[in-house]
């Protein structure tokens, strides 16, 4: 669990001594809670209070060592969009020494496969298919179809963008994801920027250039006013948007494992030798072979859910 400053200044010498760097006791612990300098730069801590702050200042995840050198792990937040990992993701596929050089490259490109990715903010990933949007970059470029927020966001990841901007208007208050936009907006505020009058507004609060933005957007627009986007092909509410002007940054996450529980037809987790499990179950996105729908995986619980009632009964 992080500590604020606070926290680790009840526990420091007060010596206000400068040595570390900082003004303050206080200054220095306040660096120490943002991760910003090492709690060891202050010669006057004692052992007992080191001692327990790297505990408590542990990273939530532990460091996992793969082979020589490929390191897991060690993150200081759990979540990408709190701050970049530092590792990167590993993937794995199982071969033996027994098997063909063609199954070993076959399995080796389909891990070459961007995994399936939508939106941190999975409502929001409906919103193009209901009112107009203008999907963006970090840097305020336009970089794929709007249609497919799949498609949206393995573009992100693929090409190292970080994350995109949802630029809306307020036609999505209109639509049938009127609840939605106000749930997601009043919930991620911190990660809205609007109402904005003008391109320019809105590229300042969002933080990208406005030429660049500007750009994209006089670019969207004139393919608006001939009728086809022959950018990216969007087909689906190719329309301007009309001030004032909202936008919404996400980011791409996998919603589907390559890997993931091996199960039965009902869920059942299995073991080693393919046996199920009693009482281990595991359905949707999380199984291997999980669904890539809400659709399908909506009928994998059904399945799973006759099982365990079935099970329940019988025992």
């Amino acid at each position: 669990m992080a500590l604020k400053g606070l926290d680790i200044f009840k526990l420091s010498p007060k010596k206000n001594c400068k040595e570390c760097g900082s003004p303050t006791c206080m200054a220095f612990c306040m660096k120490v809670a943002q991760g910003a300098v090492p709690i060891d730069k202050c010669p006057y801590f004692s052992d007992d209070a080191k001692a327990m702050l790297n505990e408590q200042t542990a990273p939530p995840m532990k460091t996992i060592t793969v082979g020589n050198d490929l390191k897991l792990g060690g993150e200081t937040v759990l979540f990408r969009h709190e701050k970049t990992l530092v590792s990167k993701n590993l993937y794995a596929v199982p071969v033996c020494t027994r098997m063909p050089a063609a199954d070993v490259d076959a399995k080796l490109a389909d891990m070459a496969v961007t995994p399936s990715l939508t939106s941190d903010l999975p409502p929001a990933a409906a919103w193009s298919m209901f009112a107009v949007t203008l999907v963006v970059d970090a840097q305020g470029n336009r970089f794929a179809n709007e249609d497919y927020m799949r498609t949206l966001a393995a573009t992100c990841f693929s090409e190292e963008r970080g994350y995109f901007w949802t630029i809306f208007d307020g036609r999505i208050s209109e639509s049938g994801q009127s609840r939605s936009a106000a749930q997601i907006t009043a919930k991620n505020a911190s990660r809205v920027v609007g109402p904005c009058q003008t391109v320019e507004e809105l590229a300042g609060n969002m933080g990208v250039a406005e030429d660049v933005l500007k750009k994209t957007w006089d670019r969207y627009s004139s393919m608006v006013s001939a009728g086809k986007d022959s950018d990216f092909g969007r087909l689906q509410f190719l329309d301007d948007l009309k001030p004032p002007y909202y936008a919404l940054k996400q980011f791409p996450v996998r919603f589907r494992t390559r890997g993931g529980a091996v199960v039965d037809e009902s869920g059942r987790l299995l073991d080693g030798a393919g046996k199920a499990i009693p009482g281990v179950y595991c359905c949707g996105a999380a199984a291997q072979g999980g669904g890539e729908s809400l659709t399908t995986n909506g009928a994998f619980g059904i399945f799973t859910g006759k099982a365990v009632a079935s099970d329940l009964g019988a025992a």
